[in-house]
């Protein structure tokens, strides 16, 4: 089950999702078409990243990110999320090719939530 409230992302351990992730103009209403060049890129992390010297919180998913008319979509597997049940921290930056400028445009809560039904269990 995917459930997506805000910029909370929930699905049940071991699923598969693909995720719209669109991206905004300065505007705030006019979509943002990802040029070739442009590197978009998401992360899981038990924590978020605070830059204090401290050790880095760990990388859960290093996402797999497609297109679909230029808009990004997060491809999780049930391998991404077969990780502990609990809830995690996730953000999206856009790099722009043509000026090498990155930037933050999403971000929230990541959970996983535990489950019933095994893949290795089928009716007969």
């Amino acid at each position: 089950m995917l459930s997506i409230a805000g910029t909370t992302i929930a699905i049940t351990r071991g699923d598969s999702a693909y995720i719209s992730l669109p991206i905004l103009q300065a505007d705030g209403r006019t979509p943002y078409e990802v040029q070739p060049g442009d590197v978009v890129a998401l992360q899981v992390r038990t924590d978020v990243v605070t830059g204090s010297g401290s050790t880095e919180p760990e990388l859960v998913i290093n996402g797999r990110i497609i297109y679909q008319e230029g808009v990004p979509i997060w491809v999780l597997t049930p391998e991404d999320t077969t990780i502990p049940v609990g809830k995690y921290k996730w953000d999206v930056q856009i790099t722009l090719a043509n000026t090498e400028d990155v930037t933050t445009y999403n971000s929230g809560t990541f959970k996983i939530m535990s489950e019933v039904t095994l893949p290795s269990v089928q009716n007969g």
